[in-house]
């Protein structure tokens, strides 16, 4: 098998690949919206899930298109007799940029939260957070003992409502005591697991998805 064609098959599966990741960070809040939602006045909410559904379809739409490209693009470079350096190095450095963002922090969260989903999907990123706002959010899924929803420090007040939220999620007890600790204002440093929609009265948006490993 030629390099151009190996390039080609590499391409395919990374087309795949995305597909499953857009797929399974859809999972959680499609399948809590129904449960949350049809208990709306419960939670203060004033919102159905046929919404929230049809955002996070959208979403998903987005990262389907993404992965058809490149499953062409992968396609036509099998059908390729000569070799096509520009693809092949091309796709060298994008898998040397997925590595290095899954290896240490590199990437702004303004950065990932603006970027398809599974493009950053488990790379590090930093979070500086100036508060904790927990209290004025649902999330979907819900998860109190672990989820807080956190404002980050570029946040300003002509900032739309959202916009500028992340929900973080705490593995054990000490991590989440210690942004406790310092009031929700701290340099949070975690892996992008995706997104997840939160919600207030009528409004609701996917936010990025933190599972922290470090509170500074």
């Amino acid at each position: 098998m030629s390099l151009t064609r190996a390039t080609g098959m590499l391409i395919i599966l990374l087309a795949a690949l995305l597909l499953i990741i857009g797929i399974v960070n859809m999972g959680p809040s499609w399948s809590s919206a129904p449960e949350v939602l049809n208990k709306s006045d419960v939670y203060g909410l004033n919102m159905d899930d046929t919404s929230v559904r049809f955002t996070l379809g959208m979403q998903l739409m987005l990262e389907v298109l993404i992965a058809l490209g490149l499953g062409i693009a992968g396609w036509w470079l099998t059908t390729q007799e000569v070799r096509q350096v520009g693809y092949i190095v091309g796709l060298l450095v994008f898998m040397i940029f997925l590595f290095a963002t899954r290896s240490a922090p590199l990437i702004p969260i303004d950065l990932a939260r603006k970027s398809p989903v599974t493009l950053f999907y488990g790379a590090m990123v930093e979070a500086p957070t100036q508060a904790d706002t927990t209290a004025g959010w649902v999330t979907l899924p819900l998860d109190p003992q672990r989820y807080r929803v956190a404002v980050t420090a570029t946040y300003s007040d002509e900032a739309q409502i959202g916009s500028k939220e992340v929900l973080l999620n705490f593995g054990d007890t000490k991590t989440m005591q210690s942004f406790f600790t310092k009031g929700g204002k701290a340099k949070v440093t975690g892996r992008m697991m995706g997104t997840r929609v939160i919600c207030h009265d009528k409004f609701f948006s996917p936010v990025p998805f933190i599972n922290v490993e470090k509170v500074n």
